[in-house]
């Protein structure tokens, strides 16, 4: 599940990056293709299909100074494939970076970027969580950790 900060400012991921850089656990490379056919995902030589889940959002208005959230349990499931479908495509090389305030955390940070012309630009912000639990309240001090450093 991933839990998005309301109208957040991506301009101040790098910001993020060396304010959290104790806390980083992890780093993830892969390129995402839209294709006419589907979504793919190509990550340590091993090529996917994605089928989207969808399901209802929950927003939190204000949830913390001014901070709304929006709970999104929709996830990707993800079959391995030999080869990609379609004839039109868009690519998309991106880079996740992990930020855990504990290794016992239930939840981490996860700051995307997106390489354009060989240059890393910030793309999304989000916290993501193991489970698709939507009480707020599992990761109540974990989100205000992370959202009082980012006021």
């Amino acid at each position: 599940m991933k839990i998005y900060i309301n109208n957040f400012n991506l301009d101040i991921i790098k910001d993020i990056d060396n304010l959290f850089k104790e806390y980083l656990v992890g780093a993830e490379n892969y390129l995402d293709l839209y294709t006419d056919e589907g979504i793919y995902r190509i990550e340590n030589k091993n090529i996917y299909i994605l089928e989207p889940i969808d399901r209802d959002i929950k927003i939190y208005e204000n949830y913390y100074n001014n901070f709304s959230l929006i709970f999104d349990p929709s996830y990707f499931n993800k079959y391995s494939v030999s080869s990609i479908q379609g004839h039109t495509h868009l690519s998309f090389q991106t880079t996740n970076l992990y930020y855990k305030l504990n290794k016992n955390s239930s939840i981490k940070m996860v700051c995307k970027y997106i390489s354009k012309n060989g240059k890393q630009t910030p793309n999304d912000i989000y916290f993501e969580t193991e489970k698709n639990n939507l009480d707020i309240n599992d990761y109540k001090n974990d989100l205000i950790e992370f959202l009082s450093v980012l006021n």
